[in-house]
């Protein structure tokens, strides 16, 4: 009885280092899938909103880009790739004199009344607002 205890405990904690070192690989390949995600969509000149094109290049589905991305960083793939477009927004209204329109068609967003009502709901004021504040 003793015998089948004892094998009993072995088991479990084997069991529980095989769990331990598959989370281990696992959150590794998360990490660097999301820094070949974060690489990927640094080196565009213009940030594409279609998860797709990410998960393609990357070669995994959009799904799967999104459960790493989200375990990694906390927020969706649509959701980085927003925060980012505004980064480059909020950029390009601090450091250039392009129009809200230019600006809206660099980010590859053609209707800028969409853009304005994106920026305006991420950051809380419009561009122009934004602009204003920042040359203050």
């Amino acid at each position: 009885m003793l015998q089948n205890l004892s094998g009993a405990v072995v088991g479990i904690i084997t069991d529980a280092i095989r769990k331990m070192i598959g989370q281990q690989s696992k959150s590794k390949r998360h990490v660097e899938i999301t820094l070949a995600f974060k690489e990927l969509l640094s080196s565009e000149k213009q940030i594409n909103r279609n998860i797709s094109h990410y998960a393609e290049s990357l070669h995994i589905s959009p799904v799967y880009l999104n459960e790493v991305i989200k375990s990694i960083t906390g927020v969706s793939v649509s959701r980085y790739i927003q925060n980012e477009l505004i980064l480059q927004a909020k950029q390009m209204l601090a450091y250039t004199s392009l129009t809200i329109r230019e600006i809206s068609n660099n980010l590859g967003i053609e209707d800028y009344a969409y853009f304005t009502r994106l920026f305006t709901k991420a950051v809380g004021v419009s561009p122009t607002c934004y602009r204003k504040k920042y040359l203050e």
